[in-house]
């Protein structure tokens, strides 16, 4: 594991951050696991929190973004955003995130736990165009205990359909119409919506993410990922010779340099990436990309999400500081 990444337990999450922390950003959500970090850090010594909400799924995470925004009360700033409207996603958090550092702010705490890929993606990207107002950016994710809850390895699920495709906002990539197109997909639960994206997209090389088996964020969730890759890989036999490479779940270092190396076998297409697994690996897909500018990153937005159990809280969690 990189040094920079540390896995601790959550309850001893208040001993191993630099205090005092200028921003905390977190986003309300449907999933307990947004009030794992929150509960175990030290609020007083945060200046400012922005509290993200997907507005138009209130009626599911409204109850848990009261919860985190009323943890913060004078210093809370919050941001609506949407599930499905990238652009007001995306101004929004731009917004909050010049306001912040208009008013001085210098040190980043970042719950990635339950944001959206998407949205944290744009967040990545906004908070690089700042980079040079900014001296750190640490991110937090809390673990799960289970995903779908209640249901066996066969049955889980967290997402079906895709009811689009889009590129996401600062990752559009340097694409050329008559080049053909590498996709490289980083596998996580939502076999059968990866499997729609590739349906959709029809690459010319199709390169599946295997994540390395001792990368799990928890031991738990090896079989399952070991269960929905192979399930992706037998649905994607007409494409012939798939290609596969390891990616790190927790690591996201490791999964940018795994990324870059993959993409630099087919340099001659077009690269897109889709960042199908944990937050902290779509991390190293947005890394990967801020470096190789050229490489594209695409979201499927699933149809139907499981709501009501799609995870339980784990008792750990990973910090990361990001290179500025």
């Amino acid at each position: 594991m990189d040094s920079a990444l540390k896995k601790i337990s959550t309850h001893s999450l208040g001993e191993h951050i630099q205090y005092p922390i200028d921003v905390f950003i977190a986003c309300g959500s449907y999933e307990d696991r947004c009030k794992s970090i929150v509960n175990n850090i030290k609020t007083e010594k945060i200046a400012k929190a922005i509290i993200v909400e997907n507005e138009n799924l209130s009626e599911f995470v409204g109850s848990n973004s009261e919860y985190l925004s009323q943890k913060f009360s004078d210093k809370l700033l919050a941001v609506k955003t949407s599930s499905t409207d990238s652009v007001m996603t995306a101004d929004n958090l731009q917004k909050a995130i010049r306001q912040v550092i208009e008013e001085g702010s210098k040190s980043f705490f970042i719950d990635i736990t339950t944001f959206r890929h998407e949205s944290l993606l744009i967040l990545l990207s906004i908070l690089r165009v700042h980079r040079g107002s900014i001296d750190k950016i640490t991110l937090g994710y809390s673990t799960a205990e289970d995903y779908s809850i209640g249901d066996d390895n066969e049955n889980k699920w967290l997402s079906k359909g895709v009811a689009n495709v889009r590129t996401i906002l600062g990752f559009s990539g340097d694409i050329t119409p008559s080049k053909k197109m590498h996709l490289i997909v980083l596998v996580g639960y939502e076999h059968q919506r990866a499997a729609k994206l590739i349906e959709i997209l029809e690459p010319s090389i199709l390169t599946l993410g295997h994540g390395a088996v001792e990368s799990a964020t928890e031991a738990k969730h090896k079989a399952s990922q070991e269960l929905f890759y192979d399930l992706l890989a037998k649905l994607m036999t007409a494409y012939g010779d798939v290609e596969k490479f390891d990616f790190f779940c927790n690591d996201p270092l490791k999964t940018k340099s795994a990324i870059l190396t993959q993409a630099a076998k087919y340099s001659e297409y077009n690269t897109v990436l889709a960042p199908m697994n944990t937050k902290l690996s779509t991390v190293g897909a947005a890394l990967a990309a801020f470096e190789r500018p050229e490489l594209q990153i695409c979201y499927a937005e699933a149809a139907h999400y499981n709501y009501r159990n799609y995870s339980s809280p784990g008792s750990n969690c990973y910090l990361i500081d990001l290179p500025t």
